[in-house]
């Protein structure tokens, strides 16, 4: 069977995530532009003031569905946790640890994922 290359794919998914601050930090949405503005804690960290920066725990619960019409992509669900240390304005440390199952599609399986990043903000 052949496929028209114009033909009209979908491919669904969605994505959930939430988050907390444990210090007394928020995100600010600008609603003029439909952002959030860059996070600038309100206690930068400092050792020497026994200062933290702010700290973000964060969830998120995903899914794709890469399958349709001859295409068969499969599904792919995953569910990450993380940190997010914001030193100041411009330094972040991020720390994630998820799970992953896809099935259906030609490879599938279960993957943990372990991962920390060094960020400098601009």
């Amino acid at each position: 069977m052949l496929r028209d290359e114009a033909a009209n794919l979908r491919f669904g998914g969605f994505y959930v995530t939430t988050s907390l601050f444990l210090t007394p930090d928020a995100r600010v949405y600008d609603d003029a532009s439909a952002t959030f503005a860059s996070i600038s804690p309100s206690r930068p960290l400092s050792w020497k003031a026994r200062q933290l920066g702010a700290v973000e725990v964060a969830l998120r619960v995903s899914h794709v569905d890469l399958s349709d019409d001859d295409i068969r992509g499969g599904t792919a669900s995953a569910l990450m946790s993380g940190v997010n240390w914001y030193w100041n304005r411009y330094v972040r440390m991020q720390f994630n640890l998820g799970y992953t199952h896809a099935s259906g599609g030609p490879r599938p399986g279960d993957a943990a994922v372990l991962q920390a990043r060094f960020d400098l903000l601009i």
